[in-house]
Order: C-alpha cells, then sequence, then structure tokens
C-alpha cells in the first residue's frame, strides 16, 4: 500500500513550512506543501491527495482547490487551519469550511496538529482495519472492557445524539478528545465539523500573537459560524484567559446576524481539573461554566483500571503497525505484567508513547520485556496510585 500523502497550502508567511516540520518525523507519510493555491491545484490534477490542510478563510483559488481535490479522491480528508487575525478580512468565504473534517484554531500546541493529522489519516486507511462499535468507528484510545471503560462507552451512546452540552475531565494524557469525538459521531444530525479551540493560551499577551480583543472576538466569531450544524471542541477550557471568558460568553448569548437560521451548535469541552474548584477561586466565569457543563463525563484514570492494558496495547500497536508498514505487532504477557505494574501518570497518552519507542527498538514481532525502552523498565516497578477517583455527579 502506497503511503498517504498529505497536502499543506497556506499563504500565511512560514505557516505550511512549520506545518510540514513538524510532520517530517512521521516516516509514514508523504508530505508536501505549496504557498499558492493555483499551482495546487495543478500538483492535485496530477497526484493523488488523502489528507488536504488548508487556511481558513478559503480564497476562491482554495475553494476549487478544494473541490478538485476531493473529485479526484472522494475519500479525501480535509483540515482547516483557522489563522485569520484581524477583523476586517474578507469573511464571505465562511460557508465553504462546511466542506473541511475538522478545523483547528491558531495558535494550537504542535501535538494537537500532528495528532489529527494522523487521527484524519485513519479515514484513508480500509474499513476492514478499523475497530467498529455500534456502527462507527472506535479510536484505539477508548478500547478495554472494564467495568469503568463500558460505562463511558455507553454514556457517549446516550449522549451522543442529545442537545445537550458535554464537559469532559480527566488526568493529564487521558483521551478526552477522542471522547468528544465520539460524541460527535454519535450524533447522525451534524453535518458540519468537528471544531477544535486549544485555551492553552498566554493569559499575559491574549493570544502567542499579540492579539487585541477585537481579533480575538473576530477569531471566536469564525469558529462559531465554522462549527455551525458541527460541534466546537474548547479543549483546556481550564486554561482559558478571563477576557476570552467574557468574549465568549457574550458570543455565545448573541444571534448570528448573517443567517435567518442558523444551524445548531453543540459545545463540548474538557479539562483537567474540576471546573467548580475553578469556581470557588474565581478563576473562571460562573455564566459560562453553566452555559458549557449541562452533563460531565469523567474519563477513567488508566493507571485504576490495568485489566484494559492487553486490549488498549493491542488497539494502540495495530495502529502503530499500519502507520510503519510492519507485521502486526504484539507484547509478550511478561511486558504486559510490567505495563500492568506501573501506575501510569500519562495515562493512554504515555502509553502509546512507550509502545512508538518500544516499536523503533526492535524488529520482532512479538515484543518482550527486553524491548521496552530501560528508562520504562526502571520505573515500571512502581505501583499504581490506587486513589478513589471523584465520581461525575451528572453523567448517570
Amino acid at each position: 500500500m502506497a503511503p498517504p500523502r498529505v497536502l499543506i497550502v497556506a499563504t500565511f508567511p512560514g505557516l505550511a513550512d512549520r506545518c510540514a516540520e513538524l510532520l517530517h518525523e512521521r516516516d509514514e507519510l508523504r508530505v508536501y506543501r505549496l504557498t499558492d493555491p493555483r499551482a495546487a491545484q495543478a500538483w492535485a490534477q496530477r497526484e493523488r491527495v488523502d489528507l488536504l490542510v488548508i487556511e481558513l478563510p478559503l480564497s476562491p483559488d482554495a475553494e476549487a482547490l478544494t473541490r478538485l481535490a476531493r473529485q479526484q479522491n472522494e475519500r479525501l480528508a480535509v483540515l482547516g487551519l483557522c489563522c485569520t487575525r484581524a477583523p476586517e478580512e474578507d469573511l464571505s468565504h465562511d460557508a465553504v469550511i462546511a466542506g473541511c473534517d475538522e478545523i483547528l484554531l491558531l495558535p494550537f500546541e504542535p501535538t494537537s496538529f500532528t495528532q489529527t493529522v494522523v487521527r484524519l489519516l485513519e479515514t484513508w486507511l480500509p474499513s476492514g482495519s478499523r475497530t467498529v462499535t455500534s456502527g462507527i468507528p472506535q479510536p484505539p484510545e477508548l478500547a478495554g472492557s472494564s467495568e469503568a471503560i463500558q460505562k463511558l462507552h455507553e454514556m457517549i451512546e446516550r449522549l451522543g445524539p442529545l442537545e445537550v452540552e458535554v464537559w469532559i475531565q480527566g488526568n493529564y494524557g487521558s483521551p478526552k478528545a477522542e471522547v468528544a469525538r465520539a460524541l460527535h459521531a454519535q450524533d447522525p444530525s451534524r453535518t458540519g465539523p468537528f471544531v477544535t479551540a486549544d485555551c492553552r493560551i498566554e493569559s499575559s499577551g491574549l493570544q502567542l500573537f499579540g492579539d487585541t480583543l477585537a481579533i480575538a472576538r473576530t477569531r471566536w466569531e469564525r469558529l462559531l459560524r465554522a462549527a455551525a450544524g458541527g460541534a466546537l471542541f474548547l479543549d483546556h477550557i481550564e486554561c482559558l484567559p478571563a477576557q476570552h471568558q467574557s468574549i465568549l460568553q457574550m458570543l455565545l448569548g448573541e444571534p448570528d446576524q448573517r443567517s435567518a437560521e442558523p444551524a445548531p451548535l453543540r459545545l463540548l469541552s474538557s479539562s483537567q481539573i474540576n471546573l467548580e474548584d475553578a469556581l470557588e477561586a474565581g478563576t473562571f466565569r460562573r455564566d459560562l461554566f453553566y452555559r458549557l457543563s449541562s452533563v460531565r463525563l469523567v474519563v477513567p484514570p488508566l493507571g485504576q483500571r490495568p485489566e484494559d492494558l492487553p486490549e488498549l496495547s493491542h488497539a494502540l500497536l495495530q495502529r502503530i503497525s499500519r502507520r510503519k508498514g510492519r507485521p502486526e505487532l504484539r507484547l509478550s504477557k511478561d511486558a504486559l505484567d510490567l505495563l500492568a505494574r506501573h501506575g501510569w501518570p500519562g495515562d493512554v497518552a504515555e502509553l502509546e508513547h512507550v509502545l512508538e519507542c518500544t516499536c523503533e527498538l526492535t524488529d520482532e514481532g512479538l515484543l518482550g520485556v527486553e524491548a521496552l525502552p530501560a528508562a520504562f523498565r526502571q520505573i515500571g516497578a512502581v505501583p499504581p496510585t490506587r486513589s478513589t477517583p471523584q465520581a461525575p455527579r451528572d453523567s448517570n
């Protein structure tokens, strides 16, 4: 199977180069970058594109590129990068961003971009290579058979089609974004994109690019319109500066003057902390909290469900094997026993990192203890923390 092709097209200075740099270590990808949408059209006529990364708002040339690439490959995945900074910029092409599968707001964490690219390319793989639950592909990060993870799946299936806002709470490295995407996928009535806004913004400068409040308002306006008919996922909501909380709360209460019948928008959010503690500390607005948290879902920590490690490791190794074009990898019983004795402070993200490193260090199909990274073998004997998780009050 030929490696998937990623085409990055952006006119914003340095954006295409930076995105390509973030992907250059992914040997399983073929990454191409251009700054001229017209040149990209000619390229797309000659070459198959599996993932198109494109700057928003779309120019007419970029809009034509998106249509052409999708004609050439009906399974094309499209990732939009919303990077408008000036309020006076033309917004007339907002409607065409509905062709995006996902949208990221700049600035974003580098890992958010790379993980989104890899996730979208899962759709490029044959459907038979993905686990399917209830007719919907299941993210490997949510694999497991413990009572805790099964309860989470039940709540996702129950809440997915409902018109409720969901706040997802979980440890650092837990699959909160995957839970949000699963909720979005469970609602067949939603035709809009899944839009992600990473709220880890420097409070000292409002935005990493020193944006003014007017520019910040423009960006949030654009995101709310982009997510019409879909979902807006506010990742790390506890990090949103007070000024942005005020802007977002104000915009959520204002009707969209550009549309007589705006498509419904679903708000999903995630945090590593209990936002009720932030309310008591006065660092989070109560009105915005009540707007975002109709229901709370708690992602069970991996360290407290070691029985999920065999199935979860298998699902992650399947994905790693496909990415690297290798025969299916699996862990020995001794290796699984060592993993089960670890406390997993970095949750599922840490487990995937360990498995990635293990695959780089051996060419064997069966991964034993000796294949695990040396640093991990040294800390693997630390018993997991058995603290009692805080039960969600609203998700029963």
